[in-house]
């Protein structure tokens, strides 16, 4: 199974290579990253990474991606290393 800072790096990734004026921020990064495991979960049968994902008081959250993103607060997240981009599947 794949990290969920990974994945959360890739989505990001791809928001900056697509020119999108939205931010990414924290929030986002974790709604994305819930829809991505209940989706990856209903069309294969497993998670696409470790770890829960919990219901906190303002939403959904996978707690290594808030805490790794969280002195970011309500900001744009910066962009991530490409080389650390790794194991992501298509």
């Amino acid at each position: 199974m794949i990290n969920p800072l990974e994945v959360a790096k890739y989505f990001i990734m791809r928001a900056y290579e697509d020119g999108r004026e939205a931010q990414i921020t924290n929030m986002k990064i974790q709604k994305l990253l819930y829809y991505s495991q209940c989706l990856y979960l209903a069309l294969n049968g497993e998670p696409l990474f470790a770890g829960e994902i919990q219901a906190w008081r303002y939403g959904l959250v996978c707690p290594p991606a808030y805490k790794f993103y969280s002195k970011f607060e309500a900001e744009q997240l910066p962009i991530p290393n490409q080389e650390s981009i790794t194991n992501i599947p298509s």
